[in-house]
């Protein structure tokens, strides 16, 4: 599979599959996973210089604030179905 087919597949399950990934206290509660894997790939594309670990920590959650502060979007460290929508459509 090429790289422009797997991301075309990754941004039809993150619309398939939205979740809420709440990041506000990722440097106490090890916040993990397949989505947040996604999430800092999302955020690379967009300027973020993440480690894509899966593991969200103050820097995956820096970089979240950074990005929805830039796009005018409220809620602080969450990803919610408004967040994921303006990481995919860029």
């Amino acid at each position: 599979m090429q790289q422009d087919d797997m991301n075309v597949a990754a941004v039809e399950e993150i619309r398939v599959n939205v979740r809420i990934i709440n990041l506000t206290n990722a440097h106490v509660t090890s916040v993990t996973g397949r989505q947040v894997k996604q999430l800092q790939g999302l955020l690379n594309a967009t300027g973020a210089t993440l480690k894509v670990d899966g593991m969200a920590g103050d820097k995956t959650k820096d970089a979240l604030i950074a990005f929805k502060r830039v796009q005018g979007l409220g809620g602080g460290a969450v990803v919610d179905k408004q967040t994921w929508t303006a990481l995919v459509e860029g």
